[in-house]
């Protein structure tokens, strides 16, 4: 998830982040579970815990 550089810093990205999140408890969802994450700053916007962290690795082959 992400915003287009010229779009950052108007608060598009909460939006994107929260919008479906409420949808889903609207729904009747008792959590919801984001994965593949690139960025954990966005954690203080929906007040979430993370539980998991995964790390990816490259390596140019020869």
């Amino acid at each position: 998830m992400g915003t287009v550089e010229k779009y950052r810093g108007l608060g598009l990205g909460a939006v994107l982040l929260k919008k479906p999140i409420l949808d889903l408890k609207t729904l009747g969802h008792p959590k919801a579970i984001i994965t593949l994450v690139g960025q954990v700053e966005f954690k203080k916007n929906c007040n979430c815990k993370i539980k998991r962290v995964f790390w990816r690795y490259e390596k140019e082959m020869e």
